[in-house]
């Protein structure tokens, strides 16, 4: 798909149109890249960044700029068609070249048919909203998704617990790619196009390669040696059977919290875990790093923090699975079964050290001493 580029135009003056391109500047002063006459403009008024996620304007030493009706904090994502207004001045911002035509969908967790966009998406509790979440936190008005010559964006309708991309908060609005998370407080769906030239996604909630699975199943007779191995992986990765190969004792004495797998190709290996984040992956960058076809090449992350560890999915292919069950982000206990593509690992929680018997016992003799002492000591001054 072609990528877009983007136009500011002067509405004062129709003719005076600036390409966006890196950084530029908006003012009155001759040595910006955008340069609008008045008194009610500064020297030097925004600038304005073209970012993968679409322009985002930053007010220039405290100047004062709006979206629409809406005051620029210090920064804000800008959409296509929305309006920047300097003093009296409105600059509208184009798309000057934009993708193929995509249909775009929302999916959830076990919704495989998902939500259209077509050409808007309003979010929130009001029953006017498009799509209605009457669970969390979410506002009446929480959100807007719009598809603007092929491009699709999310603007946060300044709702109270925020909407967030990937895990990062929107501050105006963001564009989005096929892919992406988008969670509106704590409610997580993701984006999915249809067009042909995009990396097919399984919508979230479907069963990861039942066909394949299938098809290998059925036919064990004909299979080749490779043929054979895909079947015997997949059948240990997602049937109940392989339950029984998740007993296998630990080959470590460590005691820290751990990653330990329990299929190829990392089985019997331990993948400690430090205060912080890990990757978990397929891609070079992978902390914990998996070398299977299944595996996304940033698939999933795992934080370690002093009240325990928690996985969250990072849009991967194939899902990320907890005890059989798709998760976006989940708390991990002790023994939980943590499944990425085809490779299955379990989650190990610190295992407090016992103090010695002998230990003990000093600490018995010390204390029975010290209450001996003690009372010695009163008796000898009650005979005084």
């Amino acid at each position: 798909m072609t990528d877009a580029r983007y136009v500011l135009v002067l509405l004062d003056e129709p003719n005076a149109r600036f390409q966006l391109i890196g950084s530029a500047t908006v003012g009155r002063h001759l040595d910006n890249d955008f340069v609008i006459a008045g008194e009610d403009v500064r020297d030097f008024h925004v600038r304005i960044e073209t970012t993968d996620r679409g322009p985002r304007v930053i007010t220039i030493d405290g100047a004062t700029a709006h979206l629409d009706a809406l005051p620029i904090e210090s920064s804000a994502g800008m959409r296509p068609g929305a309006e920047l207004i300097l003093g009296q001045h409105h600059l509208r911002l184009e798309i000057a070249a934009s993708p193929d035509p995509c249909g775009w969908r929302l999916h959830r967790v076990g919704d495989a048919v998902g939500v259209a966009i077509a050409p808007s998406l309003s979010v929130g509790r009001a029953t006017s909203c498009d799509l209605q979440l009457v669970e969390g936190h979410v506002s009446r008005r929480h959100a807007r998704l719009d598809v603007v010559d092929g491009t699709v964006w999310v603007e946060d309708l300044q709702s109270a617990n925020g909407t967030f991309v990937n895990g990062d908060r929107v501050i105006g609005a963001w564009r989005l790619y096929h892919g992406d998370e988008v969670a509106f407080d704590t409610m997580r769906y993701q984006l999915i196009g249809d067009s042909p030239d995009l990396t097919p996604i399984r919508p979230p909630g479907q069963p990861p390669d039942q066909l394949e699975l299938e098809q290998l199943v059925a036919s064990p007779g004909t299979l080749d040696a490779v043929a054979r191995e895909q079947r015997d992986l997949a059948t240990a990765a997602f049937e109940p059977a392989a339950a029984a190969s998740l007993t296998t004792p630990l080959a470590t004495s460590a005691t820290g919290p751990m990653l330990i797998g329990r299929s190829a190709p990392v089985a019997g290996r331990a993948f400690p875990l430090a205060f912080g984040r890990h990757l978990i992956g397929r891609g070079p960058d992978a902390d914990i790093h998996l070398a299977e076809a299944s595996v996304s090449l940033r698939h999933a992350e795992v934080e370690l923090r002093p009240d325990g560890a928690q996985i969250v999915n990072l849009i991967s292919t194939n899902g990320t699975w907890v005890n059989d069950v798709e998760i976006h982000t989940r708390k991990l206990v002790d023994g939980d079964v943590v499944r990425i593509g085809r490779v299955s690992l379990q989650y190990r929680a610190p295992v407090p050290t016992p103090a010695p018997r002998h230990a003990r016992r000093v600490a018995w003799l010390v204390a029975f001493a010290v209450l001996i002492a003690v009372g010695a000591l009163v008796a000898w001054h009650l005979l005084a």
